[in-house]
């Protein structure tokens, strides 16, 4: 029998963590809540989830000020599971490496939504954030490193993938792994789409 993905929860309200990993615990494999965010290193390193939903503010703290570490220490796919509807979290959330972000109003039908968008790879956004994010997606994108743009420019002026990878010196396995974190990171599925972005370097970017 397949094992079911792991799911682990981080909230600071721990009755109300313990409800959502009952109405998830027919597709998960729920670990035990983490309630303090010091202990959410210790937690990964056990349990080693496939996604974890992250409350942003816990007493004392925020996640999204060790966000990137967390991104480092997993291979989680992280949804951040908040009341907070502040398009500045939705852009740092993101940036961190997060692919979804949910507001705990909008109920648990919309969370199972959520959920199956995270599942199938495709990054989630609150519906009451989602056109304020693309907007200002349209006038400050989130920013690619430079190797990235590199990357999208080689794809976009050539016919294919091995023509880029020619070009710019390294195996197309290299090249369809940086499409794809590309894609990601720009919260697109579809290869027309991404290629029509004009995207500038991240700000302070390396070449990676």
């Amino acid at each position: 029998m397949e094992s079911r993905p792991r799911l682990l929860i981080a909230d600071d309200h721990l009755s109300f963590a313990e409800s959502i990993g009952r109405f998830l615990a027919s597709r998960f494999d729920v670990q035990p809540p983490v309630s303090v965010l010091a202990d959410l290193d210790w937690a990964l390193g056990q349990c080693c989830p496939t996604f974890l939903l992250l409350d942003i503010q816990f007493e004392p703290g925020s996640a999204l000020d060790i966000l990137p570490a967390i991104v480092r220490r997993t291979d989680a796919r992280i949804m951040m599971f908040t009341a907070r509807a502040e398009i500045q979290c939705v852009v740092r959330a993101f940036q961190a490496g997060a692919v979804g972000y949910f507001l705990k109003q909008d109920g648990l039908h919309e969370l199972t939504h959520a959920i199956n968008q995270l599942i199938a790879g495709v990054r989630y956004i609150a519906p009451e954030l989602r056109p304020r994010y693309e907007a200002l997606q349209r006038v400050r994108p989130v920013g690619l490193t430079r190797r990235q743009q590199e990357v999208l420019d080689a794809v976009r002026s050539t016919r294919t993938q091995a023509e880029a990878a020619a070009r710019l010196g390294i195996s197309c396995s290299t090249v369809e792994k940086m499409v794809h974190a590309i894609k990601i990171r720009l919260g697109v599925s579809d290869t027309h789409k991404w290629l029509k972005h004009d995207i500038p370097p991240a700000e302070g970017s390396v070449s990676d």
